[in-house]
């Protein structure tokens, strides 16, 4: 199909994903109490676009995998459950990864994304247009494990961080020359405000970016950047303690003084390891408890409903083997083309240390990640 003509669905669809930075920036900073009702219809919209698609282009597999999931959701009594975030984060994962492993179906997102350099630069400028309103209303720092973090209008820094890999990646899409500055100008910003959220885990995924970023570079400007990373080198050595008063160091510093690098991450992971093998019978090995009585279970455990804070044991044991096997198959195909382990190893990261999955726009915003580091390897 010509995305260049008309306006398809298909078009409208890719149109959305564009600007879902800004709608994902918007929902926090002017509708926070409309957020699960945004999310609701976001999720509807997806699914209904997926079956639409595999319809299209008769493609029986996606749809198969589609209606499997409908089925096992409903079947195990969580689709009723679609008021709870995290129903609609994972139900979404599962549809819009299988969405994406369409190889055809990203190759023309990729090239629909070619001129539209205004609208990468629009979700940019209005991330840090809400940061500045968010530090000039008092709210864009809070104080977390005493440690000042800064989160903007969102409700976790996980999700403002997500956001800035997000941006990170797309600054890679704007080709025209003439904007060349501004990108440069962002990413510096983009590698602050993330350092200033003190999330761990995307801090090392955007190391990653930043290494691949340089990969691609011509040789002149690796010569540059090499230079002024050097001296930048210095001025942090001889600032050490600046250095740790940083969000990011200082937290790591905080949560090693207690003992437990991780935050208690580690502990949660096997509480729902446990759980699924001491504690399940075969059906819901296969199948899962809902994501409900896996809150439960943590409640139980740790005396609130947290959740496993890692998206392998999530999956596993809120939606079973079954459920888990059908994500990792979709996410192998998803990151299909010459960059595939490079997108592997981010998502891994991320939900294996975090939990990623679990953050409904970032799953919405995958395909911007895979299309930003595709477009930067072939330039």
């Amino acid at each position: 199909m010509n995305t260049n003509r008309g306006l398809s669905a298909e078009k409208c669809f890719f149109y959305f994903i564009l600007i879902y930075p800004i709608i994902n920036v918007a929902s926090s900073w002017f509708f926070s109490g409309w957020q699960i009702n945004i999310y609701r219809i976001v999720f509807f919209l997806i699914a209904l676009y997926a079956n639409y698609h595999w319809l299209r282009t008769k493609n029986l597999y996606g749809f198969f995998i589609d209606a499997m999931i409908a089925f096992i959701c409903v079947y195990i009594g969580d689709f009723g459950l679609i008021m709870h975030t995290d129903s609609i984060d994972y139900f979404n994962l599962l549809i819009y990864l299988t969405l994406w492993s369409d190889k055809d179906l990203s190759e023309r997102f990729g090239q629909f994304t070619d001129g539209k350099d205004y609208i990468m630069i629009a979700g940019i400028l209005f991330t840090f247009l809400s940061l500045i309103a968010s530090l000039v209303s008092g709210v864009g720092f809070i104080e977390a494990q005493r440690t000042k973090i800064l989160r903007g209008f969102f409700s976790l820094e996980h999700e403002l961080a997500y956001q800035v890999l997000i941006l990170y990646a797309m600054t890679f899409m704007i080709r025209q020359k003439k904007y060349r500055m501004f990108v440069i100008v962002s990413k510096l910003l983009l590698v602050v405000i993330l350092l200033l959220t003190g999330v761990r885990s995307a801090a090392i995924v955007l190391i990653i970016m930043m290494l691949f970023d340089y990969k691609e570079q011509s040789s002149l400007t690796k010569l540059m950047l090499a230079i002024v990373g050097f001296f930048v080198l210095i001025g942090l050595l001889e600032n050490v303690e600046g250095i740790k008063k940083l969000p990011i160091i200082e937290k790591t510093i905080n949560a090693a003084n207690i003992g437990d690098i991780t935050n208690g991450r580690d502990n949660l992971k096997q509480i729902g390891i446990d759980y699924y093998f001491n504690r399940t019978g075969t059906f819901q090995k296969m199948f899962g408890i809902t994501m409900n009585k896996l809150r439960n279970v943590y409640d139980l455990a740790a005396g609130t409903r947290l959740h496993a804070h890692n998206d392998m044991v999530n999956i596993l044991l809120g939606y079973g083997a079954v459920n888990l096997i059908i994500a990792c198959a979709a996410l192998i195909k998803f990151a299909a083309g010459p960059l595939r382990l490079l997108i592997i190893l981010i998502l891994v990261i991320l939900a294996y240390t975090n939990g990623l999955f679990m953050y409904f726009p970032f799953v919405v915003m995958l395909p911007l990640l895979k299309t930003g580091l595709h477009t930067a390897y072939n330039k």
